[in-house]
């Protein structure tokens, strides 16, 4: 049995069936007052008559607007109707409609739409039509000035124009954008789309009218992780603003919730019931700057969805990243190839393949192949199968029925799950562990006041400075398990070198949505602060993104991320960002001769890392972190870059 909400979505369908066929009764009935005009005016020698023609059309246009408005003014009541008997069963209190209510709600929803909907509709249609009939005109006056001919061919020859073109004139809208729509499906959009405003704000609104909550929750069921809204699914939103750490619900529609055709709603949240989700998401709170960024809120909602499956499922956290992506998967499969048995397919591949294919937990996108000229009906051409790589993940071409071998082979991921990352060496957990010292069971605030602002002049800061892929880190999770890192990291470079200039001032949390791990601002090389930009990848933003992933790292040989020299520890990355803090003017001129003299890139790509072999700056940090390794082995590199880090940028003594 279809819910009230189902039943309201498909009256929105049924009203732009019935404004399809006020529209089509309208232009029958402009063609035949047109006829009858053609023959009481004088259409093709007086201007003034065929303004009286065009007059004609826009008076018909305005009824016909008229009449559209009563259908989506009487839908607009029945939405705001539905939210209030909606919101009487979410909150269990009787909250009866009020049609002077709805009408304060409706006319705050409606300069949001725009202009009237009808009306635009109808004054542009009625223009298109004036457009075409005058465009008429002055063919048929040009062809007579050219060949010649009578006032009466001339009436005659405009008569079988307008004809023609009231004949051809099909019910279509061209909107601001210059898209072309049928009048059918562009009713049924707009229709959808203002009757879910009206309803969602009239639900809002009820909601906290009657029970003084600012909280509620935006619904799921959305089945393509590409489309906006998807990260929006399962995410509380603050009705007022008031609640600090959630969005607010006009954050969630500036950051692509409620867009055209969508039936996304929301769901009353109860302090009690959903301590636990509520707890969880407050974990992850929304800075400001970035409440409406998309891809900001995507990566908050795949931190919280691991960090779900964790609690309530009790898997580990290389368990839980695997989980939801393979859910993501599943998901993108079946909205693409409307496959209902994507999941089982997604359940055949391997945990790395399934890694693969979703680089920074995002899925390709899946579309079917299409059919080429060329084939016959029996054995019908389709372009190449083929994976497109792109932002997010990019698009798989493939056809509806494979298989997941077949999958594989397309995606050419047939070796993946036999690659295995180098195991990283025993130890090193147990010496990240062992120098947690003071900073256990401390806050962030309070280690960055007592500890790092004492020892080494850091300081916590908030600029948007840096690397244009960063995103704030908010939750205080990631925040701490960066200031516990931080302190590890630069009390053991202070001990090993005591003379190296170990201090920044400042240190910014953030969060990567895409690629980038973490950068060094390098602005103090022309008199400004040395800030380091710290930047996880969004998958480690939960509070297990040291100790866990260590140890996942250590199990199973994995890389949780690949391109610097002893990359196999976190706290690494840190190192090799510590190593550009140091890269002043001075240091990289000093370097020019050294990064020649052991032969230049290749040495590097080599010898050092991939990543190190791409320019003289990375070539810098790179060496800078495999030599501070706790774990470096003296004659591993050339001696003369060994000289370089120590005695350039740690500055220690030759004696």
């Amino acid at each position: 049995m279809a819910s009230p909400l189902e039943k309201l979505v498909r009256k929105a369908d049924a009203l732009a069936v019935s404004a399809d066929r006020l529209v089509a009764e309208t232009l029958r009935g402009i063609r035949g007052e047109l006829a009858v005009l053609a023959k009481e005016l004088k259409l093709a020698s007086s201007a003034a008559d065929r303004e009286t023609a065009y007059k004609a059309i826009r008076t018909r246009m305005a009824k016909l607007a008229v009449r559209l408005d009563r259908l989506l003014a009487a839908q607009h009541q029945l939405a705001a109707k539905t939210a209030a008997r909606a919101a009487s069963d979410m909150t269990g209190v009787e909250i009866k409609y009020s049609a002077r209510h709805a009408q304060a709600v409706l006319e705050l929803v409606s300069p949001a739409q725009g202009e009237n909907l009808a009306a635009v509709f109808t004054d542009r249609m009625s223009q298109s039509l004036v457009n075409t009939l005058r465009e008429s005109v002055v063919a048929v006056l040009r062809e007579q000035a050219v060949a010649g001919g009578s006032v009466k061919d001339a009436a005659r020859a405009m008569q079988e124009r307008w004809d023609a073109a009231l004949e051809n004139e099909t019910p279509r809208f061209t909107d601001a954008a210059g898209r072309v729509w049928d009048t059918k499906t562009y009713f049924m959009m707009n229709a959808r789309t203002s009757t879910m405003r009206v309803y969602n704000d009239c639900l809002v609104d009820d909601v906290a009218r009657q029970t003084g909550s600012d909280l509620m929750r935006i619904s799921r069921g959305g089945s393509d992780p590409h489309c906006a809204c998807a990260a929006w699914e399962g995410q509380i939103v603050s009705l007022s603003g008031k609640t600090k750490g959630f969005p607010t619900y006009e954050d969630a529609r500036r950051g692509g919730c409620f867009h055209p055709n969508c039936v996304h709603t929301l769901e009353v949240v109860d302090e009690y019931a959903d301590a636990d989700e509520i707890a969880l998401q407050k974990a992850h709170p929304v800075a400001k700057a970035d409440a409406a960024d998309p891809d900001a809120q995507r990566a908050r909602k795949y931190a919280r969805d691991q960090e779900r499956k964790r609690k309530t499922e009790g898997l580990t956290a290389e368990e839980a990243r695997l989980a939801v992506d393979r859910d993501n998967l599943a998901a993108a499969i079946r909205a693409g190839l409307l496959r209902a048995d994507a999941k089982a397919l997604v359940a055949k591949l391997t945990d790395a393949q399934v890694s693969a294919l979703c680089p920074d937990g995002m899925p390709p996108r899946f579309a079917p192949v299409k059919k080429v000229p060329g084939g016959t009906r029996k054995s019908p051409k389709h372009e190449p199968e083929r994976w497109r790589r792109g932002t997010r993940g990019g698009v798989v071409h493939i056809a509806r029925d494979t298989d997941a071998a077949h999958l594989v082979a397309v995606a050419k991921l047939a070796d993946t799950a036999k690659t295995k990352e180098k195991p990283m060496p025993k130890g090193g957990i147990d010496w990240y562990l062992a120098r947690m010292g003071d900073v256990r069971g401390k806050s962030t605030q309070e280690i960055v006041d007592s500890i790092l602002s004492v020892e080494f002049g850091v300081k916590a800061v908030d600029s948007e400075r840096g690397y244009f892929r960063m995103r704030k880190v908010t939750d205080e999770a990631t925040r701490l398990a960066t200031a516990k890192m931080a302190v590890v990291v630069l009390r053991d470079l202070k001990e090993r070198f005591p003379n190296a200039p170990v201090s920044l001032d400042g240190l910014c949390f953030r969060q990567s949505s895409k690629s980038a791990t973490a950068c060094a601002s390098l602005d103090h090389k022309y008199g400004k602060d040395a800030v380091m930009h710290i930047a996880w990848d969004a998958r480690f933003g939960n509070a297990d993104i040291w100790e866990n992933n260590i140890r996942r790292e250590s199990e199973t040989g994995v890389k949780w991320t690949q391109g610097h020299y002893d990359i196999r520890m976190n706290f690494d990355v840190f190192r090799h960002e510590f190593g550009h803090i140091l890269t002043t003017g001075d240091v990289e001129k000093a370097f020019e001769p050294v990064y020649k003299a052991v032969g230049g890139k290749k040495y590097f790509k080599t010898h050092v890392s991939a990543y190190g072999g791409t320019s003289q700056a990375e070539a810098i940090a790179e060496s800078f972190a495999a030599i501070t390794a706790h774990d470096y082995k003296q004659g591993t590199l050339d001696k003369r870059l060994e000289d370089f880090v120590k005695y350039v940028m740690l500055k220690e003594s030759k004696e």
